[in-house]
């Protein structure tokens, strides 16, 4: 009963990374560092990327467990 864990990293940026899940903040990175999240509820997660300059891209995904 382990949550379950991957690694993003945001690629074509200079500037530090925020990383929200479900519209939360989670973490900050620099340019293109792998962040490890972890997820302990099933379902759907939206991951954010933001800039501090206002890019953003999104993706989501289905945890089971």
């Amino acid at each position: 009963t382990q949550p379950i864990s991957a690694e993003f990293r945001a690629l074509g940026t200079q500037q530090k990374v925020k990383w929200l899940v479900n519209g939360q903040w989670v973490a900050d990175s620099e340019a293109g560092q792998k962040i490890l999240m972890k997820f302990d509820t099933s379902g759907v997660q939206r991951i954010t990327a933001l800039t501090d300059a206002g890019a953003w891209d999104e993706m989501s995904l289905y945890v089971l467990k």
